[in-house]
């Protein structure tokens, strides 16, 4: 996943000691699993992965069917869909992007041949299958990493966890009912801490257009707008609510892409967007859906 992840959990006090560091130890075990496998199947690193298979096709012209994991296929079908009510503003088809930065040399090779870029050139088709109508470079890194979030805490849930955080390196999910304080963390010329407020039973994630030097962006996992093909800079944090952090991460691409915080698919997701600027003074502003 390419950052820090951390599991909390919060047992009841009347619990023994000894059963509960068993537990816990046990449920966090099974969802790092969860988070693992995730990354396993959709890391476009691994050329064993369902997205690296995916991309390997761009050097084929039979356009063949491709059965992919369960996990994959949900992930890319929300991603298809999202691409769809963004208008375009939510695309998993930047790969060639960032092979043209050079972040992708492994698939330099193939970008020759592609033409038109989007997840649109993906087709669902049933058994969990599907066809690649023309190349393209998927790259999942704007929508996995909430997916995985989601993935610990349905693990968490069934072993019978009522109160929990999961925090994937500003990705994060809250199970339970007691509202948690949240910070946002701003990365430019010096890094801050704002208060973001306290959430309940929610999935919060954030992306950051902030970087500490603007020659050093094409290194980085910087935001892409899809429609310009280059990336976002400023000095804005983009953070997304939403009730699962899959939805979250990936509409904070969205958000950043628009920077429109009524944007139809929002209230369609039941989700709310917040923008947090920051001035050359150091100052913040915030505001929100």
């Amino acid at each position: 996943m390419g950052t820090f992840i951390e599991i909390q959990i919060d047992f009841e006090q009347d619990q023994m000691q000894d059963k509960k560091k068993l537990n816990q130890e046990h449920i966090v075990a099974a969802a790092f699993r969860e988070i693992e496998r995730v990354d396993y199947l959709m890391s476009v690193f691994d050329p064993r992965s369902d997205i690296s298979i995916i991309n390997q096709t761009v050097s084929l012209h039979s356009k063949p069917s491709l059965e992919i994991h369960p996990w994959t296929y949900e992930v890319l079908k929300t991603a298809k869909y999202l691409h769809q009510i963004t208008s375009g503003s939510f695309d998993c088809g930047v790969g060639h992007v960032l092979t043209r930065w050079g972040l992708r040399p492994h698939m330099e090779e193939f970008s020759h041949l592609l033409g038109s870029y989007s997840i649109a050139n993906i087709e669902l088709e049933e058994n969990h299958s599907i066809r690649v109508h023309h190349p393209v470079l998927l790259d999942l890194g704007g929508i996995a990493k909430g997916y995985a979030v989601d993935r610990a805490v349905n693990i968490l849930k069934s072993y019978g966890v009522e109160k929990a955080i999961v925090n994937a390196g500003g990705d994060l999910r809250i199970l339970g009912s007691v509202p948690r304080k949240i910070l946002l963390r701003l990365l430019g010329n010096k890094t801050e801490f704002i208060d973001f407020g306290k959430f309940a039973n929610v999935a919060i994630a954030s992306s950051s257009s902030l970087i500490r030097d603007e020659s050093a962006v094409v290194q980085s996992n910087h935001l892409i707008n899809p429609h310009q093909q280059l990336p976002i800079i400023g000095e804005k944090v983009f953070t997304v609510t939403a009730k699962s952090c899959m939805l979250a991460d990936a509409l904070t691409k969205a958000l950043a892409v628009d920077q429109n915080l009524s944007a139809g698919y929002f209230e369609l997701l039941d989700a709310k967007g917040f923008l947090v600027k920051t001035d050359v003074e150091s100052q913040q502003s915030f505001s929100k859906a």
